[in-house]
């Protein structure tokens, strides 16, 4: 028998997977000893059966036992999205870590290549001919002399890599679409700015970042469905502070801004 056939039974009959179960899964994934069709079976039934604050937040814990990790509690900031909304805006989080860190705030910013823009946090920095940190002690280096480090995602976390091919051969949206945001290395960081682009899991996610000790965590969406606060329309965002977590809306014109329309915000290739 397969060893994640008893994890597929399980969520079948509409269990909820265990910390336990997700260390388990964590493993066989590692050691490769799997079936490709049972890995992506796993992956549909943990997005439509196991995802809640504390499944979600078991299998972010479990991944990050196999990533690249370090615990500072010093001030610092991730600013990610989820991506995948779609829009191929330009690539906003990139800019604004720039934009923070030039303002004296400590920036550790996790990201990847594009998935549904044009260019990703990684694509851009290339282009820009800066180096992104291939060791974890040249990251850290970086991020105390300059106050701004790129934490490219693939080098952090070797699990997420290997299943890069079978997630994208399943060609569906998984519970990876959401978890990337949520695997910062510095398993002491206290503030974060999230975007996503999923509504049902919206509240989910800030209930996550709190479960992952977050001092101070906004998760946004554009109502338009941009995984960003929108200059095209109304944006709902989630917001923790001091433990508890408030749910409100901003608009544009809030600060001064006229609406765009979306095809004013499209991006081109980082090259």
């Amino acid at each position: 028998e397969n060893p994640l056939s008893f994890y597929l039974q399980k969520m079948s009959e509409n269990h909820f997977l265990q910390s336990d179960d997700f260390e388990q899964i964590c493993k066989i994934i590692m050691s490769k000893d799997y079936e490709i069709l049972q890995v992506a079976a796993l992956l549909i039934l943990i997005t439509e059966k196991s995802l809640n604050e504390k499944s979600l937040s078991a299998f972010v814990r479990q991944i990050l036992r196999y990533s690249q990790t370090f615990s500072d509690e010093s001030e610092m900031i991730d600013i990610c999205g989820t991506g995948g909304d779609g829009f191929k805006s330009i690539n906003v989080s990139t800019t604004s870590a720039f934009i923070l860190a030039a303002l004296g705030v400590k920036v550790a910013k996790h990201g990847n290549r594009a998935i549904s823009s044009s260019s990703g946090s990684t694509d851009v920095l290339e282009a820009l001919n800066i180096t992104t940190p291939n060791t974890l002690e040249s990251a850290l280096k970086q991020l105390n002399n300059q106050g701004l480090s790129f934490l490219h995602a693939p080098f952090f976390h070797p699990l997420v890599g290997e299943l890069k091919e079978i997630r994208s051969r399943l060609g569906v949206r998984t519970v990876f679409n959401v978890l990337g945001p949520l695997l910062h290395p510095n398993l002491k960081l206290k503030y974060q700015l999230m975007g996503n682009y999923h509504a049902p899991v919206h509240r989910l996610l800030i209930e996550v970042l709190k479960n992952l000790g977050r001092k101070k965590a906004l998760v946004v969406r554009g109502n338009d469905g941009m995984d960003e606060l929108s200059i095209c329309d109304e944006s709902k965002i989630y917001e923790l502070c001091e433990g508890e977590i408030l749910e409100y809306s901003i608009c544009p014109e809030q600060f001064g801004f006229k609406r765009a329309f979306h095809s004013e915000i499209i991006g081109s290739s980082a090259y």
